[in-house]
């Protein structure tokens, strides 16, 4: 009967231990919920604000390229000679040639990410960094510059993105074609600190939640070489049964995450550009 009673003792305190635990683990769970939502909250809301500042710069260096084209269609100087080039003969054609790439060299110092100027002109002559383009390339753009009348339009080209303009004189009540503007953004330069700052972020976060290549293809091997720390808090929850330890690295890797991301929003001030900065 003793030991009956012993018995009935040791399971009440086990099923008060189980309980216990449940409600522990429960509470732990639901905490860590709580934590990772309002982590993503901000991680989203950080994210929308990157993306809106990139929308931003891209919006301010495509108004800077319109009002570059329309400074360009409007220098009277330009349009002389660009009128004037198909009746030159040879010597007056290499003159009015060079004034011509003297005043695109002029044009692309005023914009800050232009990668490449160039100018198609009916007659066939060009400028200098047309040369780089191929003749199906060159034609795809006047196209889209013809199509467009005179207005700013930006091209995808496989990688790239050229903007295109076509150049047009009134004469006689007409309009006439004096040639097509094409410029090169790099967009690459101009995104830079932001597209750094954006990627740091998420490589931070994801390297140190690296599971899935070590856990399908090495498990961790060969000699724990490959045994990351998400691999092993796995490993110690699911394999040798230390939840509580596995939870503890759980919270520990996320207030490193948090620590490391903090670093570096507090840190983007000195090397990352908004637009709304002074």
């Amino acid at each position: 009967l003793k030991k009956i009673n012993n018995i009935k003792i040791i399971t009440k305190i086990n099923v008060i231990i189980a309980i216990f635990c449940v409600a522990m683990l429960t509470g732990e769970m639901w905490s860590r919920k709580i934590v990772y939502d309002a982590y993503n909250e901000q991680v989203y809301i950080t994210t929308a604000q990157l993306l809106t500042s990139y929308v931003s710069h891209l919006e301010a260096e495509i108004e800077k390229i319109d009002n570059l084209t329309l400074a360009m269609i409007g220098d009277n100087t330009l349009q002389r000679n660009l009128s004037v080039i198909a009746e030159a003969d040879n010597d007056e054609k290499y003159g009015i040639m060079r004034d011509i790439k003297y005043q695109l060299s002029s044009y692309k110092e005023m914009l800050d990410h232009c990668e490449i100027l160039a100018l198609w002109l009916p007659t066939g002559e060009y400028s200098l960094e047309y040369k780089i383009l191929k003749e199906d390339q060159v034609q795809s753009f006047v196209n889209h510059a013809r199509t467009a009348e005179g207005s700013l339009v930006m091209i995808p080209d496989e990688q790239d993105v050229w903007f295109s303009r076509q150049i047009r004189q009134i004469e006689n009540l007409s309009l006439i074609e004096l040639g097509v503007l094409f410029y090169k953004v790099d967009f690459t330069d101009l995104m830079h600190d932001i597209s750094l700052f954006f990627n740091l972020i998420n490589g931070i976060i994801g390297s140190l939640q690296a599971f899935n290549s070590a856990f399908l293809v090495t498990a961790g091997g060969p000699m724990n070489s490959t045994l990351y720390y998400a691999l092993y808090q796995y490993n110690q929850a699911f394999k040798l049964r230390h939840m509580g330890y596995a939870s503890a690295m759980a919270w520990f890797l996320m207030l490193v995450i948090v620590a490391l991301t903090a670093i570096v929003f507090k840190s983007q001030s000195a090397w990352v550009y908004y637009q709304d900065e002074s």
